[in-house]
């Protein structure tokens, strides 16, 4: 799920919310999941994460944090399951065009003399990304394509351009790659 409005504008129910949804859930399958996948001697956990999760998008922090726990907390089981011959990877897909779009919370978005429209333009450009994004089969040939290797990748992103944006947000300096983002965003 999404938030969409300032971090000072969003009540605590919907930061709790986007972490349960969004982290906690994933958290409490894993768990789950966990002690089959260890009986049966294999198996891979493939958790959905977002680029947002290494490119901080303005009035939507809360979901960029969310979507970095999932990447982080992916990261660890997979060392902390690796001696289990359980794989796990995480997906960062870029805009796909879904029904998040559509369900996303804008309960508090206003325009004040503090934000002016930026929220309101901010919102407005990342739906028209999303909804000029890939189809959502792309994301779920990428995953069938790891749950089908010998050797699951740590981190897979779908897209050719998230590619180069992720590849770009390594190598490049933090302070460069926000610059980048405040003017697409902010």
């Amino acid at each position: 799920m999404g938030i969409s409005v300032s971090v000072e504008y969003t009540k605590n129910s919907d930061i709790k919310k986007i972490f349960d949804v969004n982290v906690l859930a994933l958290v409490n399958a894993c768990k789950l999941i966990v002690p089959y996948l260890r009986k049966s001697g294999k198996g891979k956990i493939v958790n959905v994460s977002s680029v947002a999760s290494m490119v901080p998008i303005p009035f939507q922090a809360f979901y960029s944090a969310t979507k970095s726990a999932v990447q982080q907390f992916s990261y660890a089981l997979r060392l902390e399951l690796k001696p289990f011959k359980i794989d796990v990877s995480v997906v960062c897909p870029g805009d796909t065009k879904t029904n998040f779009t559509s369900s996303r919370v804008k309960d508090n978005v206003v325009q004040d003399e503090l934000y002016g429209d930026r929220i309101v333009k901010s919102i407005e450009k990342m739906e028209k990304d999303e909804q000029n994004g890939m189809k959502p089969i792309a994301v779920s040939k990428t995953i069938y394509k790891i749950i089908k290797k010998n050797h699951s990748p740590a981190c897979k992103t779908v897209g050719i351009g998230y590619k180069m944006i992720m590849f770009l947000v390594k190598i490049l300096p933090t302070r460069f790659m926000l610059w980048v983002v405040r003017k697409l965003y902010a």
